[in-house]
C-alpha cells in the first residue's frame, strides 16, 4: 500500500516551503516539532525517489545542517526523517530552551529543589522531589498501536532503514529508544542503542559488552530466561535526547523526560512483551533475545571516527510485533548528528555531571574527535594528582566509555576553544610526567590491538 500520494492529496502542499502535511489524525509532539523546524527554515522536504543504500546519507550532506524529510524512499511506504538534531538550534528547540545555559538551569533545578533526599535519589524518583509528579501514566491504548502486525505479519523489509557507507552489510537502526527491564522488575532501562537488520524479523544488537543492556542480558542468561525488549521510534524529541543523556543506571529516565517536557510520559502495554510502550511513538518493535542463542556477525559499521570497522558479533533479537501509527514518520540519526547531540547534552546535563564528577567545571567534546573519542575537561584543582583521580571517575560513567583521549585543564581555560586547550598542553604537560595510558573495556568493534585510553594532565602545578 502506497500512502505517500495521500499525504500530498490531504495537504495539497507538495513543496518544502509549505506545511509538512495534515497530521490532525495523530496530534503529537514529534509532528509539531517538525512543523516548527520547517517554519524556521531548518527542514527540507524531498519528494523525489531515494534509495536506502548510500543515497540517504548523500542527501543529508547536501542539505546539512537542515533536517531532511524523504517522502519517497525506495521499497518503503513510510517517509524517513533524519538530521532532526543536526544543529544546536534544533536541539534547543526540542528542549524548549533559548540557550544551553537555560536548559542546564532546568536540570540544576531538578537536582536542587530544596526538598529532602540527595540529588541521586531525586534523579531516580525515590523521594518527594520534582520527578514524583511526572511518573509515567498508563493508558489503555494509544496512537502507536493503531496498526498492529503480529507473528507471521511482521516484516522489517518495509521499513526505510538506511545504509550509510559502502562496506556495511546490514542496514542500521539508529534512532530507536531501547526499553528493557531489570530482571527483578524493579526498574526500566531506557536508552539509545543501535541495531542492524538481519532479515524480515531479526535484528542484531550492536551494544558495548560493558553496557547496561549487556548486563541485563547476562542476568537473564543466569536466570535461564529470555530478555524482552522494545524499540520505540519517534515521539516527543525530548524522549530521544534524555535516552542519550549521560545519566546513571538508576536514573528514572521516563520521569526526567516528563519533567523536562512539562507532562508525564504516556505509556501503554506492549502487545507481545510485558513492557510499557510509549503511546505517542511513531512505530514500535517488540521482541525477545534468547541469551543462549549464538551471536551473529553483523559485518562492518562506522566507528565514532567515521571509519569502517568490523563489529563484534551480537545477540539476535527476534521481532514478534510491529505496532505503529497509520502513517508513521520513521526517524534516523546520521553519524555526524549523534556526535553533535552528545556535545550538546554535555552542556545541558553539566549540573548532573558536576555532581557525579567532583571538581568538574566544564566539559567539551571537540568536533575533531568524532563521536566522543576525545574530551576536554576543566577542573577546579585543589590538590596534586587530582587530574588522575578525576579521569578515573570520568571513565566510571558508562556514557563516557567511548572517550579514548581525555585532556584535563584548569578552570580558567575555555574547553570549547581547541587552540586554547592545546596551547595549555604545550605549556604545562610533560609527556614523561603528565601523560597516562591505561586499559579500556572492549567496545562494540573488533580491534587489532586493545584501543586503551590516554589522559593528559595539563593543569598547572600547585605551589
Amino acid at each position: 500500500m502506497r500512502v505517500l500520494p495521500a499525504y500530498q492529496k490531504r495537504t495539497g502542499l507538495p513543496t518544502c516551503g509549505s506545511a509538512l502535511y495534515n497530521i490532525a489524525m495523530s496530534t503529537h509532539r514529534f509532528a509539531d516539532f517538525l512543523e516548527r523546524l520547517q517554519a524556521e527554515g531548518r527542514l527540507v522536504r524531498r519528494d523525489e525517489a531515494a534509495a536506502r543504500r548510500f543515497e540517504i546519507g548523500a542527501r543529508a550532506e547536501v542539505s546539512a545542517p537542515c533536517a531532511v524529510l524523504l517522502t519517497n524512499v525506495a521499497n518503503s511506504p513510510f517517509p524517513l526523517i533524519h538530521g532532526v538534531f543536526s544543529s544546536s538550534e534544533s536541539i534547543l528547540s526540542a528542549l524548549g530552551s533559548g540557550s544551553f545555559a537555560e536548559a542546564a538551569a532546568r536540570i540544576d533545578g531538578i537536582l536542587t529543589d530544596g526538598r529532602g533526599g540527595g540529588w541521586l535519589e531525586r534523579l531516580g524518583g525515590d523521594t518527594s522531589g520534582p520527578l514524583r509528579k511526572y511518573e509515567p501514566k498508563t493508558l489503555r491504548t494509544g496512537p502507536s498501536q493503531q496498526i498492529v502486525h503480529l507473528g507471521a505479519d511482521v516484516d522489517l523489509s518495509g521499513l526505510p532503514v538506511p545504509t550509510f557507507a559502502v562496506g556495511e552489510m546490514c542496514p542500521v537502526l539508529t534512532a530507536g529508544r531501547l526499553i528493557a527491564r531489570e530482571c527483578d522488575g524493579s526498574r526500566l532501562y531506557v536508552g539509545r542503542q543501535e541495531f542492524r537488520v538481519l532479515d524480515s524479523n531479526r535484528l542484531v544488537a550492536c551494544w558495548r559488552p560493558s553496557s547496561q543492556p549487556a548486563r541485563l542480558l547476562a542476568h537473564c542468561r543466569r536466570r535461564g530466561e529470555t530478555m524482552p525488549l522494545a524499540l520505540a521510534f519517534g515521539g516527543d524529541p525530548i524522549d530521544l535526547l534524555t535516552a542519550m543523556a549521560p545519566l546513571p543506571c538508576r536514573a528514572d529516565v521516563l520521569a526526567l523526560t516528563g519533567c523536562l517536557r512539562g507532562g508525564a510520559c504516556e505509556m501503554i502495554a506492549g502487545r507481545r512483551v510485558d513492557l510499557p510502550i510509549p503511546a505517542d511513538a511513531e512505530l514500535v518493535l517488540e521482541g525477545t533475545i534468547d541469551p543462549n542463542e549464538p551471536c551473529v556477525d553483523p559485518g562492518q559499521g562506522l566507528d565514532p571516527a567515521g571509519q569502517l570497522r568490523p563489529l563484534r558479533p551480537g545477540p539476535v533479537v527476534h521481532i514478534e510485533a510491529i505496532t505503529r501509527r497509520p502513517t508513521p514518520l520513521f526517524p534516523s540519526l546520521l553519524p555526524d548528528e549523534k556526535a553533535g547531540i552528545h556535545r550538546a547534552l554535555a552542556k545541558v546535563f553539566l549540573p548532573f555531571l558536576r555532581r557525579e564528577l567532583p571538581g568538574l567545571v566544564h566539559l567539551s567534546f571537540p568536533t575533531f574527535g568524532g563521536d566522543r573519542l576525545c574530551a576536554f575537561a576543566s577542573i577546579d584543582k585543589t590538590y596534586a594528582g587530582q587530574a588522575g583521580q578525576f579521569a578515573n571517575a570520568f571513565w566510571g560513567c558508562s556514557e563516557m566509555s567511548p572517550v579514548r583521549y581525555l585532556v584535563v585543564v584548569d578552570e580558567d581555560v575555555d574547553v570549547d576553544n581547541s587552540d586554547d586547550v592545546w596551547a595549555v598542553v604545550s605549556a604545562h604537560a610533560l609527556p614523561g610526567r603528565d601523560v597516562t595510558i591505561g586499559d579500556a573495556p572492549p567496545d562494540e568493534f573488533v580491534h587489532d590491538q586493545p584501543p586503551g585510553r590516554m589522559v593528559i594532565d595539563a593543569t598547572r602545578p600547585l605551589p
